[in-house]
């Protein structure tokens, strides 16, 4: 769900977009506590999503991670990504309203002609709706849940504008508000300087939900089925106590501790902005990761040990070591000291100085009719 607003001028934009967060529970409507930022920042583009929030940040996550960035790559992410939570999640998928399963964006970019706003729906199949407004004009444009309604009442405004821009689109947000609507209202203001937000205020709901986390402690019993919770912190213990397990939204993503500084993490951003495994103790640590299509495993650390009955390595185009010193015995004999003591040991069964002398007689190679020729002694080495 969530509704956005954006007013376009030829030299500066502004948007604004609610932050609630709503589930549909055994046929009723919850709200989370925390709120979803809807509308984001990503380099020189303000972007709203709406609809799944699963598939919207799964969209963002693919098109912050893109070398080169413009609304033809976004327009990617944002098919790959809601097609990507569609297979991740088939059940959830197709049991989820059509309008809200999916991710639609409103992207703003500026340019040397001014704002230009691109609109992608997936009730248009991912169509790309551009638009460009003249000198004197304002085009509102309205996305997400209630957005024809939400034109109108910007609209009236504004063919005759009776009150402030900001009072105006405050009073559409609180009118609309319930449901999909709600939290607090967030205000981005584009224009040759640059993006920049304005402080988030509360939206006075018409209809207050019941809130989701306060259901499930009320039931005390385990929750079974499908259920999408963001930007949640889970932990099995406080902060400190241990054994404990937690799963955050940071780049720690899940982690297990028996001590404070005993733990395995799952990390979605790791070194070098890479998806890792991290293992630590008190005094080492390790990491492993998959930095590029070439590189199968990355490890970090100090010391790996591998402890198998038969340990095989096939590297089809070769395997590469540093060196041959490097290549050591558990004793610390390195294969280069082996090789060099083979070469030793062979130079020394070959002495140049050392020669041998033979005697052969006069001979006609089984001819009688040859000179009996050819004897002597010869040196050989």
């Amino acid at each position: 769900m969530s509704l956005c607003i954006c007013l376009q001028n030829s030299d500066s934009l502004l948007i604004a977009a609610d932050t609630a967060l709503t589930i549909k529970h055994e046929g009723r409507q919850y709200r989370f506590h925390q709120p979803f930022q809807k509308l984001v920042q990503v380099e020189r583009f303000l972007i709203f999503m709406s609809g799944s929030a699963d598939a919207a940040l799964r969209v963002l996550e693919k098109f912050k991670a893109m070398e080169h960035k413009n609304v033809d790559s976004f327009q990617l992410a944002l098919v790959e990504g809601c097609a990507e939570i569609a297979r991740m999640y088939p059940d959830m998928y197709n049991s989820a309203d059509p309008i809200a399963r999916d991710a639609a964006a409103v992207v703003a970019e500026w340019t040397a002609a001014g704002p230009i706003v691109h609109l992608i729906s997936p009730e248009d199949n991912f169509k790309r709706i551009t638009r460009q407004v003249s000198a004197s004009e304002t085009a509102p444009h309205t996305a997400g849940y209630r957005a024809d309604e939400a034109m109108d009442q910007i609209g009236t405004w504004l063919s005759k504008p009776d009150k402030p821009m900001g009072k105006a689109i405050q009073d559409v947000f609180e009118n609309l508000s319930g449901e999909g609507i709600g939290g607090m209202l967030t205000v981005a203001l584009m224009n040759e300087q640059g993006i920049s937000f304005l402080p988030a205020g509360p939206i006075q709901e018409k209809v207050h939900l019941p809130y989701y986390e306060d259901f499930v402690l009320s039931q005390r019993s385990p929750f079974r089925g499908s259920i999408s919770m963001i930007g949640s912190k889970i932990m099995t213990s406080e902060e400190g106590v241990f054994p404990r397990a937690e799963m955050s939204n940071t780049t720690r993503m899940f982690s297990v501790q028996s001590s404070e500084n005993n733990r395995i993490e799952m990390r979605s951003v790791g070194s070098n902005e890479l998806s890792e495994l991290f293992f630590t103790t008190e005094s080492a640590y390790a990491s492993f990761s998959l930095p590029n299509e070439d590189t199968g495993l990355l490890g970090k650390g100090n010391n790996l040990t591998l402890e198998f009955g038969t340990i095989k390595l096939r590297g089809y185009s070769g395997v590469e070591v540093l060196g041959w010193e490097g290549l050591k015995t558990e004793a610390g004999r390195s294969l280069a000291t082996e090789l060099a003591a083979l070469w030793t040991a062979i130079n020394g069964k070959a002495d140049a100085s050392h020669s041998h002398s033979v005697s052969i007689p006069n001979h006609n190679h089984g001819n009688t009719a040859n000179a009996n020729s050819g004897g002597g002694t010869y040196t050989v080495s």
